[in-house]
């Protein structure tokens, strides 16, 4: 079994973005803190999961090691 690291997943990312988003869920949310002066602040957030094909990710990887090879 081969194994990315976290720098390697984003790089995969980055590059195949528009697929990747298109496997994407996103979460809409806010959460709300009261202030010391009795204000109350909405704080936005986004959660957003992506799923990635693995055998996708390990081709990606591999062909990248490949390409570092060849330039050595």
């Amino acid at each position: 079994m081969l194994q990315a690291d976290q720098k390697q997943v984003i790089d995969y990312i980055k590059d195949n973005i528009d697929s990747c988003l298109a496997f994407a869920n996103f979460e809409f949310d806010s959460i709300a803190r009261s202030g010391v002066d009795g204000t109350m602040l909405l704080l936005p957030r986004i959660e957003v999961t992506m799923n990635i094909d693995y055998e996708s990710l390990i081709d990606y990887v591999n062909k990248k090691r490949l390409e570092e090879l060849d330039d050595d």
